[in-house]
């Protein structure tokens, strides 16, 4: 990133799967996941509109596919 940061994510025990309720569950975990990273650093920049815009992009990349 710009600040000269690593990411990593960890897809280890990703796969791909048919459309269906996995999906949501999986997103709400990552929802609260973030949250609960946020609330240890506030300074993070990343807001409730950018998860609004994650999810815009996920879908429209779904229907897409």
């Amino acid at each position: 990133d710009s600040a000269g940061l690593l990411w990593m994510l960890d897809f280890d025990k990703g796969r791909l799967r048919p459309p269906g309720p996995w999906q949501q569950v999986t997103l709400s975990r990552l929802h609260r996941s973030l949250q609960k990273i946020l609330a240890l650093d506030p300074t993070l920049n990343f807001r409730e509109e950018n998860w609004e815009q994650l999810l815009a992009g996920y879908f429209s990349s779904s229907r897409s596919s």
